[in-house]
């Protein structure tokens, strides 16, 4: 099957398509190629992190990211938290996260 489960439970979203396109680079769901988005600061690789979009390659998730920011912590405190990153990561993570959101979704019941 295409796509992956984006949501838990009885329902499931799936890409319309099998291929997506985020700031002209081909987001592939099927083939778990390394690539690289948004300044080179967003990356997605199978061998790290499960194949979850990364910050440069260092094994921290955009996905953590966000969630941070969605529990209302600053840049500030999340870059002390992690100081390996730099402001333009924190940045990357939104800018990579809006830019996923401008495509189209379909929600599917499921058995």
């Amino acid at each position: 099957k295409a796509g992956r489960n984006l949501m838990n439970g009885r329902k499931v979203i799936r890409p319309n398509k099998n291929k997506k396109e985020v700031k002209g680079v081909s987001l592939y769901y099927k083939n778990k190629k390394k690539m690289e988005y948004l300044n080179n600061r967003i990356t997605v690789d199978a061998s790290v992190c499960g194949g979850k979009p990364c910050i440069r390659g260092i094994r921290i998730t955009a996905q953590t990211i966000l969630e941070y920011l969605g529990a209302g912590d600053r840049p500030e405190e999340i870059l002390k938290q992690y100081p390996s990153l730099e402001i333009e990561d924190i940045y990357a993570c939104i800018s990579f996260a809006a830019e996923l959101m401008n495509h189209q979704y379909s929600v599917k019941a499921i058995a």
